[in-house]
């Protein structure tokens, strides 16, 4: 223990560390460790060779060693001070995987922090928000996303959200006009669209009478 002191105060912090693990003096080692700003060694001899959790906690903090803080504080049951942890050391996703279960609600605002509307969205419905959770997708323009929300929805709650639904019908029908446009003539029919429904089934038609399919134009 001298010899380690010795090299400690000439500013050689790993020769008294190997002196002590050597001798198996694995209190002054883990002291020295934790002096010498070597936290992350310092928590596992705390933990591993002394069983000492608190200290080993306070090393593992101090180095910023989500793990091993994570199973310390799982294995006392201490989720207030893991929630407190991950608040301080802004692990959001951890946070929102968290919550997500019990207070969805909450969760939703985390993932929307981490820009993962869906995963948002879907904690929005989880928690009885249906109508924020579309009206979250329709601002980020997840058109799709939010009709499939939508259509979960039970009746007495779609009239809520009906001039949602139109928007994105409205976003959609012009996109799809060139990739599916059967598509789009659903969603022009749904917005009542009388000009763009005979746009598009006009050019449907003349695509089917040009292949010789004229009960298909004629449908048209």
């Amino acid at each position: 223990v001298k010899a380690a002191q010795v090299w400690e105060r000439n500013h050689n912090p790993t020769e008294a560390a190997n002196l002590l693990y050597r001798n198996g003096l694995f209190k002054e080692l883990a002291a020295t460790h934790e002096r010498a700003g070597f936290f992350l060694s310092a928590g596992i001899t705390y933990e591993k060779q002394l069983g000492d959790i608190d200290p080993a906690l306070r090393c593992y903090e101090q180095a910023r060693f989500d793990h091993g803080v994570e199973k310390i504080l799982r294995e006392q049951g201490r989720i207030g001070d893991l929630v407190a942890y991950w608040l301080e050391t802004g692990n959001t996703l951890k946070l929102a995987t968290h919550l997500e279960g019990e207070y969805p609600a909450q969760a939703a605002d985390f993932y929307k922090k981490l820009n993962d509307y869906h995963k948002a969205a879907g904690c929005l419905v989880k928690a009885g928000k249906p109508l924020e959770a579309i009206e979250l997708l329709v601002e980020k323009e997840l058109y799709e996303d939010a009709l499939k929300t939508a259509n979960t929805l039970e009746a007495s709650e779609q009239a809520k959200v009906d001039g949602l639904i139109n928007r994105c019908y409205r976003e959609l029908a012009p996109r799809c006009e060139t990739s599916e446009p059967e598509r789009a003539l659903e969603f022009y029919y749904r917005l009542n669209d009388m000009d763009s429904i005979k746009r598009v089934a006009t050019c449907l038609m003349e695509q089917a009478a040009a292949r010789g399919n004229f009960t298909e134009a004629a449908n048209y």
